[in-house]
């Protein structure tokens, strides 16, 4: 790993890394189907949303932030990003999560390939410290994501990036300090 830097950085990076590396401890609910169905429906009311790089809240959609790796800014566009979304559409079925993907994949628990469900988070990266994109399963190997700079929240083919990473579920009220 290249590390950042700043010391304060590196700390934070390492931090961020080992949580990443963790699964979510058990004792938290898992999303019910109620609530799945339910971050489902709110997800498909924003199909067509813009993408903003770092938009997003439980409240709804919201300007971004500058910028991305390849230098988009979301600070003119109200949308989504990919976690943006998914925070929204879990908040409205009553389950907080974190605002980035990788925390978001900290904070949910894995299920194995034969036992994903429509409501599960959709992962891509090459590790768990490299998630970079996450989406909400819809079933039949599809998504609903906010898949980057200059496009909308769409449906997308699972597969539709070659690094499908995990699969994971969303536990209510749990969080993680980092």
């Amino acid at each position: 790993m290249i590390k950042p830097w700043y010391k304060e950085t590196q700390n934070y990076v390492s931090s961020i890394s080992a949580l990443a590396n963790t699964p979510a401890p058990s004792g938290g609910k898992k999303a019910t189907t109620t609530q799945a169905a339910t971050a489902i429906q709110i997800a498909a009311q924003m199909i067509g949303k813009p993408y903003s790089w770092g938009g997003g809240t439980a409240h709804g959609p919201s300007t971004g932030v500058c910028c991305s790796p390849n230098g988009h800014s979301g600070t003119s566009i109200t949308g989504f990003d990919c976690s943006g979304l998914t925070l929204y559409a879990y908040a409205k079925a009553g389950i907080g999560l974190p605002r980035t993907a990788a925390q978001q994949y900290a904070a949910s628990e894995p299920v194995k390939p034969g036992d994903v469900r429509p409501g599960d988070l959709v992962f891509y990266g090459t590790s768990a410290a490299s998630i970079h994109h996450v989406g909400i399963a819809i079933g039949g190997g599809w998504i609903i994501d906010a898949p980057r700079p200059g496009t909308k929240v769409r449906i997308d083919p699972m597969d539709t990036m070659t690094d499908l990473f995990a699969v994971a579920r969303p536990v209510a009220h749990h969080t993680k300090e980092i």
